[in-house]
């Protein structure tokens, strides 16, 4: 795919007309990663769907926090990517460069001989990582520093250092 970068000369009401069309024709088709050709972007929203755009704001900057890791790669355990574990314990980081997104995902019973081989890792784009495992999709905009463990099927809590995670994954 080509990236191009233009700039346009246009009123924000123009703007706001065309970020509610694209939420109603391509986040409402799940078409987020859709090239712009394939979205219907000749409809013209109505006063009461720009409103309801405006009042919703908030909700949108997660979801364009997500779309941005998506494409961006994590360090995972190979017991995750090859060996059908769910992640144990996940935490993020400040990222290396700009296809890090910071996120290191593991099964929880790996040791530092394990993680600091190269064989037992890869590089794995975050997106990739959610479609294993949904239940991550929650904690995926955390800010680094962050550490999370799993607790049950579909939930983790914040990682306490004072409590070893590994009798939490055990149970």
């Amino acid at each position: 795919m080509k990236e191009i970068e233009t700039s346009l000369d246009v009123e924000e009401s123009e703007l706001l007309k065309l970020a509610v069309c694209l939420n109603r024709n391509a986040d409402g088709q799940d078409l987020l990663d859709a090239a712009i050709d394939q979205i219907d972007t000749d409809y013209e929203p109505d006063d009461d769907e720009i409103e309801e755009f405006e009042n919703n704001k908030q909700n949108y900057g997660e979801l364009c926090d997500v779309m941005s890791l998506l494409g961006k790669l994590a360090y995972v355990s190979k017991k995750i990517t090859e060996e059908g574990w769910k992640v144990g314990y996940m935490f993020r980081e400040d990222p290396e460069d700009d296809e890090d997104s910071g996120w290191r995902f593991f099964a929880g019973d790996e040791d530092d001989d394990y993680t600091r081989d190269a064989n037992n890792v890869t590089f794995t784009p975050v997106g990739a990582i959610l479609e294993l495992d949904p239940a991550l999709m929650s904690f995926i905009v955390s800010e680094p520093g962050m550490e999370f463990v799993r607790v049950s099927a579909d939930e983790f809590e914040k990682y306490d250092d004072q409590d070893p995670y590994m009798e939490k994954w055990k149970q």
